[in-house]
């Protein structure tokens, strides 16, 4: 059963930046999150996602035991259900963490062959 912990800090929205102020200063955040992500041993550090309206909410694994998320409230900071993260167990992150991985994996061996092939043209 996963705990809530703390949101990622730096994605609060402020009173004086327009959207495209507060995209250009988070968006790198994310990135970074995402990236750290991808090179994540085991699940610590891994990010999950769950899509919310049209958009997603995103968690980062910050903690195995006791398994704990920390909200990443980026954009409109979609949450899931408090419950619906209270019944995430370990098998469940770790088999989101590793679709995340094969996914990622697979798109960038595509792109890398469709870049491949324009070099060749």
């Amino acid at each position: 059963m996963a705990r809530l912990g703390e949101s990622v800090k730096g994605f609060e929205f402020r009173k004086d930046e327009t959207w495209e102020d507060y995209d250009a200063r988070t968006g790198p955040l994310l990135d970074k999150l995402f990236a750290e992500s991808e090179k994540a041993e085991g699940i610590v550090g891994s990010i999950i996602t769950y899509p919310v309206c049209d958009g997603k909410a995103a968690y980062l694994v910050t903690k195995e035991s006791p398994l704990t998320l920390s909200h990443i409230p980026f954009g409109d900071a979609y949450m899931i259900p408090a419950a619906h993260v209270r019944g995430l167990t370990k098998r469940d992150v770790e088999a989101e963490v590793a679709r995340n991985k094969a996914l990622t994996r697979i798109f960038s061996e595509a792109k890398a062959r469709e870049q491949a092939g324009k070099a060749v043209a």
